[in-house]
């Protein structure tokens, strides 16, 4: 079997595939795993996508699989792969340092190709804080003619931006991403239905949904990525923010989005 080209860069794992099928996709926070972390941890979630269909509300109905290659090491006895969920979690008792790493293979297979990567996973001291989101709730107005960005982050309508505390005192642990989340109860989000109801939870950096919105993970901002239509009014999505430390922890409140139209606000 041919395999990809495969490049890292710092902890993260960018996958360049020469035909341009399968993209690996990983959350912003870094693979970590506490010292003499038990089996059963969550340590990250990865997903394998076709590059031609990105967006979670376009991608066909196909099932991936992944697995864990066994090289010459014996770091990827200490872990294990959901075949179906990308979710990397523990097996075996931690008993590597602190600042020490382990290095896994991640295999996977969608519409009948194939991609591997490595995959770092760094020990840190155990997690003892949750982020703390500085409001307990937000609420936004916005016109139903506003303009999209042409390319995410850049010419964007900010909405608002939310904030996060975390008092660990560990600067790994204490590292915050933000993220965004439809709630289940949204309106127009049939074509997303299946991927939040009936199941586990799925990784809020890897399964975004239909939502018109999108989240800057290091800043907090939210911004507007697609149109808008006043009869979706009010948008009830949840905003919230993972810290970096292992294991995982996070919180999130609710945010409110009120789409307005034009006559309707002259008539105010």
């Amino acid at each position: 079997m041919s395999w990809p080209y495969v490049a890292q860069i710092g902890l993260v794992i960018a996958a360049t595939v020469h035909r341009g099928e399968l993209v690996l996709k990983l959350p912003p926070r870094p693979p970590r795993v506490y010292k003499s972390a038990p089996s059963g941890l969550l340590v990250t979630e990865l997903r394998v996508v076709d590059s031609q269909q990105l967006d979670d509300h376009n991608e066909k109905d196909s099932q991936p699989r992944y697995s864990l290659h066994e090289g010459d090491k014996d770091d990827n006895k200490y872990f294990t792969i959901g075949e179906t969920t990308g979710k990397v979690t523990t097996i075996r008792y931690i008993d590597k340092d602190e600042g020490e790493m382990y290095r896994v293979i991640i295999v996977a297979f969608l519409n009948g190709l194939a991609i591997n990567s490595f995959l770092n996973i760094t020990v840190t001291p155990y997690n003892n804080q949750a982020p703390k989101m500085d409001q307990q709730m937000y609420s936004v107005e916005v016109l139903e003619v506003t303009e999209t960005c042409t390319e995410m982050f850049k010419n964007c309508t900010g909405l608002l931006k939310i904030s996060a505390n975390d008092t660990d005192v560990n600067p790994l642990n204490r590292e915050i991403y933000y993220f965004l989340e439809p709630q289940e109860d949204m309106q127009v989000r049939e074509s997303n239905k299946k991927e939040v109801l009936g199941g586990e939870r799925k990784d809020p950096f890897l399964y975004t949904g239909w939502s018109p919105l999108a989240m800057n993970t290091s800043s907090g901002e939210v911004i507007v990525k697609k149109s808008l239509n006043v009869s979706w009014s009010p948008l009830h999505l949840n905003v919230g923010a993972m810290d970096g430390g292992s294991p995982q922890r996070r919180d999130h409140v609710q945010l409110t989005v009120y789409i307005r139209d034009i006559s309707e606000r002259e008539n105010q």
